[in-house]
């Protein structure tokens, strides 16, 4: 017996305001039944993502790119785990647009179940019971997910001190989370295994970062003794009336530092990449020295602290 229309209707517009997906349960108050399920897997309308969540195959949803499958991912993992379960760490980072985490392997969720006694065991996804505050719990379009801040406290305690201040200085310049709250986030850690190595790398951020490589070079430098004087520092070009923006800025040289990673900065004029800007920039400081890094550089820090010193001198 074909699926009747209204029945169909009602399974549309829910898996469309989920991603694609719908739950046994959800598909039963539409009047389907366990056989009539089995018959849509066999036949390959609906795909099975965890016991009793499917993906309804004839709904358009983003897959393809890193952003929207670990939505659906999440949003699958959180289905099946019921009301309970809140994304966290890694994922929510991601999810929030946090920069600075290696590149997602495109399997792994991360789920808490606050309060329980025991996690579930869900394939593809790594559970933990840590407790939660309710405030620190952000409901939005169906998915649960940890507060950026929350977000933060998680992964600095899971990553190393590069990643963890690159993902500060990320949230703090996208505006996740503001000063105030930033100079809280510590203490919230106190007594979690982790924090006696990672509670000094809060001091190490800085709002102004527009990059993980922008943090990372920095971090070099301070590492050093050789900090930089100032963070996206404005240059004028009274010609063209407009000023571009440095990413590490000494005032003796005077030495400009571009980050040239693959992330766009976020101001509209930027340096890197450029010719025409570049080449008006030391038209207009004939004196400034520029020097320029990029990834495969971070493999040889002692040649960025040697590059850097030099032209200081």
């Amino acid at each position: 017996m074909p699926i009747s229309g209204s029945a169909l209707r009602g399974i549309l517009a829910t898996a469309g305001r989920q991603y694609g997906l719908i739950t046994r349960s959800q598909a039963l108050r539409h009047g389907l039944d366990d056989t009539r399920i089995r018959t849509l897997l066999r036949r390959g309308e609906w795909r099975r993502c965890h016991p009793g969540v499917y993906a309804v195959a004839c709904l358009p949803v983003d897959t393809g790119s890193d952003e929207g499958r670990l939505r659906v991912m999440a949003f699958a993992a959180r289905l099946a785990a019921g009301p309970t379960g809140v994304v966290c760490g890694p994922t929510a980072a991601r999810l929030w647009g946090m920069r600075g985490l290696a590149r997602w392997d495109r399997r792994e969720i991360h789920l808490a179940f606050p309060g329980a006694t025991r996690c579930p065991v869900m394939p593809g996804v790594r559970t933990n019971k840590r407790a939660i505050a309710h405030t620190e719990i952000h409901a939005a379009d169906g998915l649960r997910m940890t507060t950026p801040g929350r977000t933060l406290r998680d992964v600095v305690l899971e990553v190393d001190r590069e990643t963890a201040v690159s993902l500060m200085d990320s949230a703090r310049n996208l505006g996740l989370v503001g000063d105030a709250e930033f100079a809280r986030l510590p203490r919230g850690n106190t007594g979690r295994r982790g924090n006696a190595a990672s509670a000094a790398w809060w001091r190490l951020s800085d709002t102004r970062a527009q990059s993980p490589l922008e943090t990372r070079v920095r971090l070099v430098c301070v590492d050093a003794g050789i900090t930089p004087d100032g963070l996206q520092h404005p240059l004028p070009l009274s010609g063209e009336r407009t000023t571009l923006y440095g990413d590490l800025w000494w005032d003796a040289g005077p030495l400009l530092v571009e980050a040239d990673g693959a992330e766009p900065h976020s101001r509209p004029q930027t340096i890197v990449g450029d010719r025409h800007r570049q080449n008006a920039l030391l038209n207009a400081y004939p004196h400034l020295k520029l020097r320029r890094f990029g990834w495969r550089d971070l493999d040889h820090p002692a040649a960025i602290v040697a590059t850097i010193t030099h032209a200081l001198r």
